[in-house]
């Protein structure tokens, strides 16, 4: 298990480190082995917490391509991760890592969000494109590895945990009574 969690500003403002540094710390049980922090000081910012299991030594994130164009934090395993790497280097991709982190960003780089087509596995992940200015945000197609977001005034928040986009500051912690209704008939919200 590891921790993702990234705030993007389109209201011109800025991420601040410390917002950052209070959601990884809200998650902290999520990984213990590492913490890495991109784009602070800038209109998008990453938070990663590390459980290390694959790829120990160079396996850290935000983890980027080699170009420094993109940008990626990552919580899951992609089972099949070692065939779509196979199928990268013949394509004339070179790997610096043994991690199924980097085999998602040559992935995109070939096949942009095709790339989903031929992943195996539980994930979350945050991409950013910044040439292109993109971000590409996904979660497993049975949502086992969890990822929330909130988008309000032009900012968006995203985390593994609620506790981690509430750290944040950036996020209400009222309760919406006409949700909490629905959510008491329907056993969900509707959108």
């Amino acid at each position: 298990m590891c921790g993702i969690a990234g705030i993007v500003r389109l209201d011109g403002g800025k991420v601040e480190l410390q917002k950052l540094k209070n959601m990884n710390a809200a998650m902290r049980h999520r990984g213990p082995d590492g913490e890495g922090y991109w784009g602070a000081d800038s209109e998008i910012g990453f938070a990663h917490l590390r459980l290390a299991i694959i790829d120990l030594a160079t396996g850290d994130q935000p983890m980027s391509n080699e170009e420094n164009t993109i940008q990626l934090i990552f919580n899951g395993e992609i089972y099949n991760f070692m065939d779509v790497k196979k199928e990268l280097e013949i394509r004339g991709y070179k790997f610096r890592t043994k991690s199924d982190t980097e085999v998602l960003i040559h992935a995109y780089e070939e096949w942009g969000s095709e790339m989903l087509s031929k992943l195996n596995g539980m994930f979350a992940f945050a991409l950013f494109d910044i040439p292109n200015q993109k971000l590409f945000l996904v979660r497993d197609r049975l949502g086992v590895k969890p990822l929330y977001y909130y988008f309000e005034n032009n900012v968006l928040v995203f985390a593994s945990e609620m506790g981690g986009m509430t750290a944040s500051g950036l996020v209400p912690t009222e309760i919406d009574p006409i949700a909490l209704d629905l959510y008491l008939h329907y056993q969900y919200v509707p959108s």
